[in-house]
């Protein structure tokens, strides 16, 4: 993670805390403290209870670092709980002896009793009995103080004198007691696998015979799962798990939440989950009579009009008025405090604010209940017997306006509708506490897509090649996002601001310099947030041989792909935001002198992990580079690590990282203009130096496959281009023929029928592209164009309204136009959605205006107007398809003959490589269109 994205991580890990609650306001680790315990709840030198049965501990060969001899664990279950644990860790290397030096046990005082009864050395033969001499501190030290927790939970470190390598530690010890938020139902753990070695590990459950108790063992990687041994007395039932053996399982980074690497062992008397739900009941129940300033809270809301305002004003109180702090001792842990209490205290914890945020919706008249969640596993849940234990985190379900939506009183810096709010990840297991519910519900993320789309716009202008650049920036969060960056940036400095806008870019560009103070556009509707920011960048352009060329990478593409550092695993790896998807824009307005003329071409990557559209267009002096990437799943197998690393390969050569003008594109006007080039010239020339390079690479052999069709479509086009497609059929047909399962050749050879008029061969070869994976919105375009031309207009209309669907950049304007005059030419009423986008930006960038005219927007006398605003090159290459456009207005409103004269008009303008060029000759020669006037 570098750049950009270690910053965006670092604001949303500040943002996180703030989201905690202002009480977590400190940021260091609070240090362990020594803490009086309650007398009678701690002892040492006690006996083994008489129920816990006695397990030798084995010998062991091994020489790891650390090996657990024994690991015994026994569950009793009666009035009052209780659990023995027996352990026999032997230590190998000096490295590893604080694991036995410094031992340390975790119980809560308010409701368990610990007992220490041994604590010895084995040492060869001997048994150095430490129990009484280690040792002994309680330290509170509240783990989770910093995000506003306090559970009242207590360390009991014991420091053991003398202990050497190759010593054994044997310790014993009993917990009693278990939280009475549970009453007297049943649930609880235990691990199986760990990361040292197990000679024997070994776990007991006994309860009463009328108790009815399940049990399952969890575990993804290994597939041993033990049986136990059934004894039954008079009164208990006891099952014992066994195995010898084990092998330490390391972990490794990147492992879905849900995936269980090591196995455990489950118990659960619950007998569903609705058994769950009829526990959690009670807990928020009851709260109490509303204080008055709720009361008048609740008067105030009703005054709102309709349910979802009513219902984000309650959410924003909770959230924004009572600070986030959770004192969990005793049944506080799963009990909330009544609602009069947390707004007293100004502060709760999540199932606090949960019942506060209830009794404010049910007292608006919303239908709310608590939706128990797991915040950090939020998918683990489905995998578990029945059990509150699966849960972490409450929140609501409120049926607003006959939609359940989901609210999260403990969120900061939420805004926006309900919709726009990121209170649930997909596919999140919730429990709704309601009558009725019997089980999980897989929780899905309205707009999620749209809610983790990260947009970046970069603008270069280079006044010219040799000088300074000039930088603007505009990056847009949306969701989960924008929540985190709006808390982070409200508590930045000046300072901060400045290096959090410039990380990105001092590696790529070095000497950048801010242009201004960085400025924040927070759409509190949207619920999206944008950072725009201007710079200045040295000596952006480099000169290499015959090109200038500047770098650029679309920083929201920094890890989108988590790359693991070792690609040989045994367990899963989340690999991708399963919803993410990152928009880039780039567009750099080189020198005045430059002329260059590519229609917009794609690229796409498109594979089972993500897909990723590339598109470059160059006109005139001004580039353009449109990135859009998609995550389409988000867990990859290790088998296909090595699958994902060469697609992660493929994203670097699709976006290339390069803009570049050829010095043949560059105008040179000489001494007094004697030199002039005009623009056709320069773009002639060009075409001719890249037939002659390409030609030259295919010669030297180096290309192959896929890479040297590619070099045959790139010169067949170009020679197309230069008005000899004939010619370029030939590349064409060898592309075809070198890579026949290539989609890009099929759309190659396509494009060149289609110059040639062969208009069903090149719908053929487009439709076969598109079975082979081509870019969807170039091959579906295409083939509309060639449908259009065999008078299938309505089919055609149909390909462009495809292709306008696979695109959201700039390029779906130029879909929409020739899907509207095509529909206009069946006498078909333009969709309304089609008519609002044409209609919206009448001014806006070229070919906006039009889009506008087509619909009635701009007169044609507007539209060109609105081309005669540009200068020098761009102007000559937005006046060919103006033209263009304007003739087939022309046709739809019945004037044949000013048709012609336009279509004529785009000719003579001789802008060979442009669509518009090539169109306007068919459009010339149709049998409908008018002779020309012999004037």
């Amino acid at each position: 993670m570098t750049g950009f994205w270690r910053w965006v991580a670092a604001l949303a890990s500040a943002a996180a805390v703030a989201m905690a609650g202002s009480a977590a306001q400190a940021a260091e680790a609070q240090p362990a403290t020594d803490t009086a315990i309650a007398q009678g709840t701690f002892s040492r030198g006690d006996p083994i209870p008489d129920w816990a049965h006695p397990v030798a501990i084995p010998p062991t060969k091994r020489s790891n670092p650390v090996v657990t001899r024994l690991a015994d664990t026994q569950f009793r279950v009666g009035k009052v709980n209780s659990f023995y644990s027996n352990r026999a860790i032997q230590v190998n290397a000096s490295a590893a002896l604080a694991r036995i030096g410094q031992y340390q046990l975790y119980y809560v005082p308010q409701y368990q009793k610990l007992r220490l009864h041994r604590v010895h050395l084995l040492r060869g033969d001997a048994i150095l009995d430490r129990t009484a001499s280690s040792n002994v501190s309680f330290l509170q030290r509240e783990m989770d103080l910093e995000r506003g927790v306090y559970s009242g939970g207590v360390t009991v470190a014991l420091l053991i004198d003398d202990v050497r390598i190759g010593d054994t530690l044997h310790i014993t010890y009993s917990i009693e007691g278990s939280n009475p938020v549970f009453g007297d139902t049943y649930s609880e753990n235990a691990s199986w696998d760990q990361e040292d070695p197990i000679e024997l590990r070994s776990v007991t459950l006994s309860h009463p015979i009328e108790r009815d108790i399940r049990w399952q063992m969890q575990g993804d990687f290994r597939s041993g799962r033990q049986e136990p041994d059934l004894t039954l007395s008079k009164t208990h039932r006891q099952l014992r798990w066994q195995e010898t053996g084990i092998d330490g399982i390391d972990s490794e980074p990147g492992t879905p939440d849900n995936y269980f690497a090591a196995r455990a062992l489950q118990f659960s008397e619950y007998t569903d989950w609705s058994a769950v739900a009829r526990w959690a009941e009670p807990l928020f129940a009851n709260g109490g009579a509303l204080p008055k300033e709720m009361r008048d809270l609740v008067e105030k809301l009703k005054q709102l009009p309709g349910e979802e305002a009513r219902a984000l004003a309650a959410l924003r109180w909770v959230q924004e008025e009572i600070r986030y702090f959770a004192v969990t001792l005793g049944e506080s842990s799963h009990r909330p405090n009544p609602p009069h209490v947390v707004v007293e205290r100004r502060f709760g914890d999540c199932k606090d604010k949960t019942f506060l945020l209830l009794t404010l919706l049910r007292e608006l008249g919303i239908e709310a209940h608590p939706l128990l969640v797991s915040q950090r596993y939020p998918k683990l849940p489905e995998k578990l017997l029945p059990t509150p234990l699966a849960f972490d985190h409450v929140m609501v379900r409120a049926k607003v306006d006959g939609q359940y939506r989901y609210l999260d009183g403990t969120r900061l810096g939420q805004r926006g509708r309900l919709t726009r709010r990121s209170a649930v990840a997909t596919g999140m297991a919730g429990l709704a506490v309601a009558p009725g519910v019997a089980s999980l519900a897989s929780i899905a993320a309205p707009e999620a897509r749209e809610l983790n789309t990260q947009t970046l716009n970069e603008h270069f202008t280079l006044p010219s090649f040799t000088g300074d650049a000039k930088l603007e920036t505009s990056i847009t969060w949306n969701g989960n996002d924008a929540e985190n960056i709006r808390i982070a940036a409200a508590q930045f400095t000046p300072e901060q601001l400045s290096k959090f806008a410039l990380s990105n870019y001092e590696r790529i560009y070095p000497g950048i310099e801010l242009a201004g103070v960085p400025t924040w556009q927070d759409d509190t509707e949207g619920n999206r947030i944008t950072l725009n920011t201007s710079y200045s960048v040295p000596k952006l352009a480099t000169e290499y041989g015959l090109e200038w060329g500047m770098r650029f990478f679309p920083a929201n593409l920094r890890g989108a792909v988590h790359v693991p550092p070792q690609l040989k695993r045994k367990f899963p790896l989340v690999a991708l935001s399963s919803s993410y998807q990152a928009k880039y824009e780039l567009t750099v307005d080189w020198p005045q002198s430059v002329a260059m003329a590519h229609d917009p071409s794609s690229k796409r990557v498109s594979n089972e992990f993500f897909s990723l559209d590339v598109t470059r267009s160059f006109r005139g002096n001004r580039a353009r580079v449109g990135v859009t990437f998609a995550a389409l799943t988000e867990v990859v197998q290790p088998e296909q690590l090595p699958r994902l690393m060469e697609e992660v390969k493929a994203i670097d050569q699709a976006v290339r990282g390069y803009v570049v003008v050829e010095k043949s594109a560059i105008k040179n006007d000489g001494l007094f203009g004697l030199g002039r080039k005009t623009l056709q010239e320069n773009l002639r020339k060009r075409l001719q130096d890249t037939v002659e390079r390409i030609g030259k690479t295919i010669a030297d052999g180096h290309l192959s496959g896929e890479d040297l069709a590619e070099a045959h479509c790139s010169r067949a086009e170009a020679l197309a281009d230069l008005g000899t497609p004939a010619d370029g059929q030939k590349d064409a047909e060898r592309a075809v023929q070198l890579a026949p399962q290539f989609g890009r050749a099929r759309q190659c050879r396509g494009n060149l029928y289609f110059n040639q008029g062969e208009f069903a061969k090149a719908e053929l070869d487009f439709s076969k592209a598109l079975a082979l994976g081509a870019n969807p919105f170039e091959t579906f375009y295409r083939r509309g164009h060639a449908r259009y031309y065999q008078g299938r207009t309505a089919e055609a209309a149909e390909d462009f309204a495809k292709a306008a669907a696979a695109t959201d950049s700039s390029r779906r304007v130029y879909a929409d136009l020739w899907r509207i005059w095509s529909l206009q030419r069946l006498g078909q009423v333009v969709p309304p959605d089609l008519d609002r986008q044409a209609r919206a930006e009448p001014q806006g960038e070229w070919p906006r205006p039009a889009l506008a005219m087509l619909v009635g927007a701009l007169s044609p006398e507007q539209m060109l107007a609105e081309v005669e605003k540009k200068t020098g090159d761009e102007r000559e290459l937005n006046m060919t398809e103006a033209l263009f456009y304007l003739g087939q207005q022309r046709l739809n409103q019945g004037q044949p003959t000013l048709a012609r004269t336009a279509f004529e008009q785009v000719r003579q303008k001789g802008i060979t490589m442009y669509i518009e060029h090539v169109a306007a000759g068919f459009e010339l020669s149709a049998k409908t269109m008018p002779a020309p006037d012999k004037k």
